[in-house]
């Protein structure tokens, strides 16, 4: 597993209890473990936004379906993290 963002692990594990499924809000490919493997690349020093976006974005639920009541129960929980 990767280095863990206990922010975001937290706020993952909260709304997950919550029935909100979130998800990681971007991804580094080079810091993926084929690609980490296969070049060796310093991903932290050669793809710092990536990393960082990687490591600290948490994507959201967003797609047709979604009630205004579901997006209401989705922002409340958010504001109370």
């Amino acid at each position: 597993l990767m280095e863990s963002n206990s922010v975001r692990d937290h706020a993952i594990k909260d709304l997950r209890e919550k029935n909100i499924g979130t998800n990681y809000g971007a991804q580094c490919i080079p810091a993926q473990i084929y690609y980490k493997n296969k070049y060796n690349l310093n991903y932290k020093l050669l793809f710092p936004n990536a990393y960082k976006a990687y490591k600290q974005g948490l994507a959201i639920p967003l797609y047709e379906k979604l009630t205004t009541e579901n997006i209401s129960y989705i922002a409340t929980q958010l504001n109370r993290l």
